[in-house]
Parts: C-alpha cells; sequence; structure tokens
C-alpha cells in the first residue's frame, strides 16, 4: 500500500506571514507595517547588548548534542512552495547552508528546501544569530522562535500559536522584517532598512523577549521595540528556534516576488540564547499525574487522559496520498470511547478535508500492543492503530531516528479484513491481507501486535494469525516510535486501492489502548 509521509513532529511550524514593503526607505529608518502602541524604532532605546551562551557554532558541522536537527518529511502549507528534506541542510565552510531544490514531481509542493529547529523550546531571553540570507527573488531566508497548537505543553493543554520573526525577502536584503504572533494574530511587520545588503556578508541580528518587551536588534544595537499593553499582548508560550529558507507559491508573488531556480543558500555561522531550554513532553501532566514509563494503560470511558499521555495531533497533513489536515477538533470523546471524525475543510487548507488522529506523548519499543478498536466503513477511508517514529525524533543518542513503523490497518471499502506492515529505515511494501470471518465495523473487537527483536506476531482477539520472523534477508523495525490512531481519507491518486471518498459522518471509534513496553522521553 502507498504509505503516509509523517511530519510531526514534534514538530511542525505554522505559516510565516510577510509581507513586502513598498514605502521609500533611509538607511537606518523603519517603515511599514501596522505600528501598536507602545514601539520605538532607531537605536536609541536604553537596551543594553544582548547575552546569552553559545547554543551552537556550526564551525564544527552538525550540532553533536542533536538539538539542532533538519526538519524532514513534510509542508507548511498556505503560501509554501516547497517541502522541507533534510538534504537539503549542509554543513561546510564554517556554516550551515539551507537551499531549495527541484522536487521533480516527487510531492505536491514544487521544490524541496531546508529548515532546522531545536529539540528544545525556549521562553523569555536574548537570541542572537550569525546568518547571511539569500537574495534570491521570491524567497525567504529566517530565523525565529515558534510554537502552535500542534505542540502539547505541561498542563496537557495545545500551545497557542505564538512566534517571534526575523525575516529576508530575497527580493530586497537592503532591509529585514520584524514581526511576531499571539495566539495566531499577526500582523505586526515591520520592515527596517539595514543601510547595508545583508547578503554581502554575515552580521548579528537578535531579540530580546521579556514579558514586557520584545526589542529587535542588528549587530548589537537595538533598532525597534514593541512594548506590552492592555492592547498589544505579547507572545508568551515558549517555542522552538528555527531557521528555514523557503520560496512561495504564485499566490505569493505579488509579495515575494517570481522565484526561479538557484542554487543559492542561506547560511548560518552560531546561535546563541540566554534563554533556558526544555523539552515539551511533559513527564508530569495536570495534577501532577505522571506518565508512565513502564507500560500504558488508557480507557476512553472517563474522555481524555488527564496527563496528557495520549493527545491529539493539530496543525498539519501528511501529504503523500492523504487528502486530510489533522485537526484537533476532530478528536472526541462521549459514550465511554474516543472518535476520530472526517470534516469538509471548507477550502481553508490545501487538502479537501480534515481529520482526527491521536497519539501518544511517549515512544514504546518491543512489547506487546492491544486496542479495541471499530474501523468505519465508509470507502475511501482508512481506520488505523500503528507504532510509528521517523528522522523527524531526535533519538536519544542526539541522531535523527529511523521510519520505522508496525501497521494495522483497515480500509473502509472491505471491513471483512484487516492489513498488516511495517517499514524498516523508510522500507516498506510488507502489506498482509488477513480475512476476519466478522465485520469489524459492526461491534469492538482486539487488535494488537507482539514485537520482539526476532519477530512480529499479529493478533485478533487475543489469538494470534501472522508472524513475521527476522532474518538476515527479513530485518524488523528496531526503533521506539509513538502509538497513533488515525482515520483519514485519500487523494484521487489512493482510489484505485481506497475506494473513492464521499463526506460521511461516520467515525473510528476506540475504547482504550495498552501496551506493556517502556516508554521514552524524547521531547518535542
Amino acid at each position: 500500500m502507498s504509505k503516509r509521509i509523517f511530519a510531526l513532529a514534534l514538530a511542525l511550524v505554522l505559516v510565516l506571514a510577510l509581507t513586502a514593503c513598498n514605502q521609500e526607505k533611509q538607511p537606518g529608518t523603519t517603515t511599514g507595517g501596522k505600528e501598536p502602541a507602545g514601539t520605538t524604532a532607531g537605536t536609541n532605546a536604553p537596551e543594553t547588548p544582548l547575552g546569552g551562551d553559545m547554543l551552537v557554532d556550526f564551525s564544527g558541522g552538525a550540532d553533536p548534542t542533536g538539538n539542532v536537527f533538519a526538519s524532514d518529511g513534510w509542508s507548511n502549507g498556505s503560501v509554501f512552495n516547497t517541502f522541507w528534506k533534510g538534504d537539503c541542510l549542509t554543513y561546510s565552510d564554517g556554516q550551515m547552508h539551507l537551499g531549495i531544490r527541484d522536487a521533480n514531481g516527487e510531492v505536491d509542493q514544487g521544490y524541496y528546501s531546508g529548515e532546522a529547529r531545536t529539540n528544545l523550546y525556549y521562553g523569555y531571553g536574548d537570541y542572537v544569530v550569525s546568518m547571511k540570507p539569500a537574495k534570491v527573488e521570491g524567497t525567504a531566508s529566517t530565523f525565529f522562535t515558534c510554537t502552535g497548537p500542534y505542540d502539547i505543553n505541561a498542563q496537557g493543554e495545545p500551545n497557542p500559536w505564538d512566534e517571534i520573526d526575523i525575516e529576508f525577502l530575497g527580493k530586497d536584503t537592503t532591509g529585514v522584517q520584524f514581526n511576531y504572533f499571539v495566539n495566531g494574530e499577526g500582523g505586526h511587520e515591520h520592515w527596517y532598512e539595514l543601510g547595508f545588503d545583508a547578503s554581502e556578508g554575515f552580521h548579528e541580528y537578535g531579540f530580546r523577549w521579556t514579558e514586557q518587551a520584545i526589542t529587535w536588534y542588528v549587530d548589537g544595537q537595538p533598532v525597534y521595540t514593541v512594548e506590552a499593553s492592555a492592547d498589544t499582548p505579547l507572545p508568551a508560550a515558549p517555542g522552538r528556534i528555527l531557521m528555514n529558507y523557503w520560496c512561495g507559491t504564485p499566490d505569493a508573488e505579488g509579495w515575494m516576488g517570481k522565484y526561479t531556480l538557484s542554487d543559492a543558500t542561506a547560511d548560518y555561522q552560531y546561535i546563541k540564547t540566554s534563554a533556558q531550554g526544555a523539552p515539551l513532553v511533559p513527564e508530569e501532566g495536570q495534577g501532577g499525574e505522571e506518565i508512565p514509563t513502564q507500560g500504558l494503560d488508557v480507557n476512553f470511558a472517563d474522555g481524555a487522559p488527564a496527563n496528557g499521555s495520549v493527545f491529539a495531533s493539530d496543525g498539519w497533513s501528511n501529504g503523500s496520498v492523504f487528502n486530510t489536515f489533522w485537526k484537533g477538533d476532530q478528536v472526541t470523546f462521549t459514550d465511554g470511547q474516543l472518535h476520530l471524525h472526517i470534516a469538509d475543510a471548507n477550502g481553508e487548507v490545501e487538502q479537501g478535508y480534515y481529520a482526527g488522529e491521536a497519539r501518544t506523548a511517549l515512544h514504546y519499543g518491543y512489547g506487546e500492543y492491544t486496542v479495541s478498536m471499530k474501523p468505519a466503513k465508509v470507502e475511501g477511508t482508512a481506520s488505523t492503530f500503528f507504532t510509528c517514529t521517523g528522522n523527524y525524533d531526535i533519538g536519544l543518542d542526539g541522531n535523527p531516528n529511523p521510519w520505522d513503523e508496525i501497521d494495522i490497518e483497515f480500509l473502509g471499502k472491505d471491513t471483512t479484513g484487516v492489513q498488516f506492515n511495517y517499514f524498516v529505515d523508510g522500507q516498506g511494501g510488507h502489506e498482509h491481507w488477513y480475512e476476519l470471518g466478522f465485520d469489524a465495523s459492526e461491534e469492538f473487537h482486539t487488535y494488537g501486535f507482539i514485537w520482539t527483536e526476532d519477530s512480529i506476531t499479529w493478533t485478533v482477539d487475543g489469538e494470534p494469525v501472522y508472524t513475521v520472523e527476522a532474518s538476515a534477508d527479513t530485518p524488523l523495525p528496531s526503533t521506539p516510535g509513538r502509538i497513533l490512531m488515525n482515520y483519514w481519507c485519500g487523494t484521487p491518486d489512493a482510489e484505485g486501492w481506497m475506494g473513492k471518498y464521499t463526506l460521511s459522518d461516520a467515525t473510528a471509534d476506540y475504547q482504550w489502548v495498552k501496551t506493556t513496553a517502556e516508554g521514552v522521553n524524547l521531547g518535542g
């Protein structure tokens, strides 16, 4: 079966809202954008120099701690005509380089491009980057902090979309744009004329983020400040530190310009911050309840788990044959069950539909896995239970995980059978169809698998029904992954094996999920 490209992540930044400034500019001045009350421009603001320790110095190549790593396997959608690809991030000459290359029709977007992000999340403090943006029309070179509702905080709740931006438009690198988002509300763009061409050499750019104000800096000098007030709230939620280089869709050409393929790169020397980094996934949840690390036993009879051990995916799509965009409100709890829905997206995203996915906070390895579920009997859909990790997850050794996955999948066009599958370092093609002898959509049954170093055995109602044994020619998954449940419909390209989807209010329903495996906290 054609498979999903998982994004995660932990790991999905939302759309940067850039706007071009067409006003006449003078060196060392600020122009454009909506000016909130309590803003100051120029270099006379009473600010001390930015401080902070070295977070990562790219003179030695990739971050040896694994805290800064490449985004890989998804697109931000909207006006982004790029799909993040790990090999578009390279290291040479003491620098990190983010590039753009032709996708050659392999994904929906026209191009692959590079993005780097931290595994940890950072709040109030000083932030500094030494960078040189690309001078290429139709592109943006960036440095920013960001979080959003795809991140589940220590209270088990989705984060607000909070973001602080430093953005260079490749069509005019004699200026830089500052911006911020508070709970998804942007529109605070501010253009600062540098007095030099940023693409010609490395300079330091940064910001000081406090509860009372954000002050942006250029080469150690404060140049623009926004102060908090009742009418001007500022970002407050810790976010990842990100750097990306991307080109826009035709819809963005009015303010970005038209992109023509170029081998130019956005280049970065180092990042400093005084903020304290911390993992997002809680070791303790609401009310001090801990997420158990030895096994998992979640019953949805009482609704969503209070400790955040299982939560809703929100804010991205897997791309590929998925015609769905994960949305938190498509996961509901009633009648002692977790329900995954599909809803019409009404043109709000590139995909045709919103859909529901639930995932665990921790990653789990060898052990027994069981779910009580009832798939949806709707042509064009899949109802699933599986474990998965990929190179968007950074393992405890500081290196990106391989794409390892073990699947239980129901196709809505025929719920009298179930498909088993697995992936090892991105290699799938191990589909096995099992005839159940009953219609799984009519009532709840238990499904699962026993995963060991030597074999995987799938079970139905407690009985083993199919086994794959490891050998030199048959490697098996070995990397701990999240436990996931999702319900989705396919694109027209998937109709040959899924059937054609017609909007339905049917749901994929789950009563409980259990595992004996040990949980690992990778953060993010």
